[in-house]
């Protein structure tokens, strides 16, 4: 698989996803899943990006279909990115001119 295709939640097989989000190495980085994750939560989503972790090193690639798609087809100002502090590893982000804009908490869990 060399192309990203950005897709619907809705169009995700939901085993799929439930595999994903309570594979082990996702969520050590996703401290609102602490409880893991269920059929209940598959109903609901911002734009959301989990990789599973036999594609964390397509970054690159990913973040440049998302930057096309948010600037040149939504008009989008700007993109947000949200990090757990357990996230310490963000030099990927610094390298597409991301910044610290402070903290966010979201359910008792600071971002």
């Amino acid at each position: 698989m060399n192309e990203i295709q950005l897709v619907h939640l809705e169009t995700i097989e939901e085993e799929k996803l439930l595999r994903l989000m309570n594979h082990e190495l996702v969520g050590k980085l996703m401290p609102l899943l602490k409880d893991g994750f269920s059929k209940e939560n598959c109903k609901d989503a911002d734009f959301t990006l989990v990789l599973h972790p036999d594609f964390w090193g397509w970054g690159f690639k990913i973040f440049n279909k998302i930057k096309t798609m948010a600037f040149n087809k939504m008009n989008l100002d700007s993109i947000t990115i949200l990090f757990p502090p357990s996230r310490t590893n963000i030099k990927a982000v610094t390298r597409f001119r991301f910044v610290n804009d402070g903290e966010l908490d979201i359910a008792v869990k600071s971002f």
